[in-house]
């Protein structure tokens, strides 16, 4: 959590006024393609104006911005809910792994979700 927390700081956010930390999740997906690099499921309570008034959007991304080993740089690709598209909606198109490996990232989505605040 501790990464989350240095880098949901910002142009809205600061040490002052940080990303609340039940709004935001992240679980460990495992190496990807690449030895030794580590991804993971950033889940986030987004709300966007795109959206229409302030309707809740909840975004995920896998990353592997925390991995030590990073071959191909710092990678954030969005797998969940793309703008205008229905909620729930996951695009996992972008990443290139074996299907076992997409497996794992999905569960590591599913259960990132899942921690981040109700919606209620």
């Amino acid at each position: 959590m501790d990464w989350i927390t240095e880098h949901m700081t910002g142009e809205w956010f600061s040490s002052t006024n940080p990303y609340p930390t039940d709004h935001v999740a992240m679980v460990e997906v495992g190496q990807g393609n690449n030895a030794f690099e580590v991804w993971y499921v950033v889940a986030l309570v987004s709300y966007s104006d795109s959206w229409g008034a302030s309707a809740r959007n909840d975004m995920s991304y896998l990353t592997n911005s925390p991995s030590e080993y990073k071959p191909s740089g710092d990678r954030w690709i969005n797998i969940g809910r793309p703008l205008g598209a229905p909620e729930g909606t996951v695009d996992w198109s972008q990443v290139h792994w074996t299907d076992e490996m997409i497996a794992l990232g999905q569960a590591a989505q599913v259960k990132a979700l899942s921690c981040i605040a109700d919606k209620s």
